[in-house]
């Protein structure tokens, strides 16, 4: 026998369920905002933007000392058009199949 499975939603902008709201493992969505919630284990509530028809997009930030996940552009490094290049500098060593050894 199947399991069904109810949704809490609303369509309304703006409205996010409460920890009081939504049981462990159990998720909400807002259809107005495209967001989907999900309470975790530990008691959190996560949240996941729909990307609409095609899917979302991101944009990695800047790398920061204290914020990962972008390219931190250091001395002798340059991107043009999306390319990296360096420029300078000395290499010392071999390349055997594409890693240095």
């Amino acid at each position: 026998m199947a399991n069904k499975v109810k949704v809490k939603r609303t369509y309304t902008s703006g409205v996010t369920p409460t920890t009081a709201e939504l049981g462990p493992h159990e998720f909400a969505v807002n259809w107005a905002d495209g967001i989907v919630y999900v309470k975790g284990p530990d008691g959190s509530i996560q949240s996941v933007t729909l990307g609409g028809s095609g899917g979302g997009s991101y944009t990695l930030p800047t790398a920061t000392s204290s914020v990962l996940g972008g390219i931190k552009i250091g001395a002798n490094l340059t991107i043009t058009d999306g390319v990296l290049a360096a420029a300078g500098g000395t290499f010392s060593g071999t390349v055997d199949g594409g890693v240095y050894a």
